[in-house]
C-alpha cells in the first residue's frame, strides 16, 4: 500500500495523541502526520511535524489551513475540532480543486447533529427514542420546564443547544447531598444545586439557548461506527466505566446488538459518512436513548 500524508487539527486535544498512535502503528503503511493546533507549542510525539494556525473564526483560517496543506503535500485532512467543522465543510471542494480530501460530512448534516435540540426532534419524527427535552431562555422557563419533567421528583439535566466536550453541561438532583460533595468528594463539574443554579442565572443579562432535558442515568455507552452513505461498515461498543472532560477514559467493549443497532439506525437515517460517534445510555425501564 502506498504511504499517505495526512494533517490532523487540534492535536493539542486530550484525545489527539491517541488518535495519532493508531495511525502509526499500521503496519501496511506509513502515514506521515503533519499537527495543527491554535497553541504555539504541543507535546505531541506522535506527530511527524507541527503547524500553529489559526481559529476558524479567523478571516484568513481557510487559506493558511490550505497553505500548510499545499506546503506538505497533505492528502486528508482529519479534523479534532467541532468548532471548524461546517467551516471546513463548506471548503471542500477548495481543497478537493487541489487533491485535498477534508474528511467531514456535508454542512447541513454537521449543522443537524451539533443542535441537540434539533437532532431530537428530527429523530423523534422516525420514532427513534430520545431523552424528553425542552428549550429555555429565561428562569421563568427553565422552571416550568423543570415541571414538565417531573422534578424534583427526578433528575434533569441542562447543557446549551450546541456545545461540545459536555461543556455546559449539569446534572440537578434533589437525592445529592452536595454538603458531602462539596467537602469529601474529587472535583467534578457535573452535578450542580438547584438554588445555586437559580442564583447564577439571576445574574445573567443573556441567557444562551438552553435545553433542560430528562436525565438518563443507566449504563451509558461510547459507540463508534466507520459509514459510507449511512450504510455501515464497522461498528464497536464501549461501555463507559470511566470518563472526563467529555473524553471517554475506561469501556469495556460489548457486542451489544440493541446498542450496535440504535446508532446503524441513526446513522443510515442521516445516511452519514466517515468516522461518526455516538453516547447513547438506558433508562431506568430499560430504553435506549441518544445523549
Amino acid at each position: 500500500m502506498s504511504d499517505l500524508r495526512i494533517l490532523v487539527t487540534g492535536v493539542g486535544a486530550f484525545v489527539a495523541p491517541s488518535i495519532i498512535k493508531n495511525y502509526k502503528v499500521i503496519a501496511e503503511r506509513n502515514i506521515y502526520v503533519v499537527g495543527v493546533d491554535i497553541k504555539p507549542f504541543v507535546n505531541n510525539k506522535y506527530v511527524d511535524k507541527y503547524y500553529q494556525y489559526k481559529k476558524p473564526s479567523d478571516d484568513d483560517y481557510i487559506d493558511v489551513l490550505l497553505d500548510i496543506c499545499k506546503k506538505e503535500q497533505i492528502q486528508f485532512v482529519i479534523p479534532l475540532v467541532d468548532d471548524e467543522l461546517i467551516v471546513l465543510a463548506n471548503n471542500k471542494q477548495k481543497f478537493k480543486d487541489n487533491n485535498i480530501i477534508i474528511c467531514v460530512n456535508d454542512a447541513n448534516k454537521i449543522e443537524l447533529v451539533q443542535n441537540k435540540y434539533n437532532l431530537y426532534k428530527y429523530l423523534e419524527n422516525y420514532d427513534i427514542a430520545v431523552p424528553k427535552s425542552y428549550i429555555f431562555n429565561s428562569l421563568e422557563e427553565f422552571l416550568e420546564d423543570c415541571k414538565l419533567l417531573d422534578y424534583p421528583n427526578k433528575p434533569v439535566a441542562y447543557k446549551p443547544v450546541v456545545s461540545s466536550g459536555s461543556r455546559g453541561f449539569r446534572i440537578i438532583d434533589e437525592n445529592i447531598d452536595y454538603t458531602n460533595y462539596l467537602f469529601n468528594q474529587k472535583a467534578d463539574s457535573k452535578y450542580i444545586d438547584m438554588n445555586f443554579f437559580i442564583s447564577s442565572i439571576k445574574k445573567c443579562q443573556n441567557i444562551p439557548k438552553m435545553m433542560l432535558m430528562e436525565y438518563v442515568e443507566g449504563d451509558l455507552y461510547n459507540v463508534n461506527v466507520l459509514a459510507k452513505d449511512g450504510e455501515t461498515l464497522y461498528s464497536v461498543a464501549g461501555k463507559m466505566l470511566d470518563f472526563a472532560m467529555g473524553n471517554t477514559i475506561k469501556c469495556q467493549i460489548e457486542n451489544n446488538v440493541e446498542v450496535i443497532s440504535y446508532c446503524e439506525k441513526i446513522t443510515r437515517l442521516l445516511k452519514l459518512n466517515g468516522n461518526v460517534g455516538f453516547e447513547v445510555a438506558y433508562t431506568n425501564d430499560k430504553k435506549l436513548k441518544l445523549i
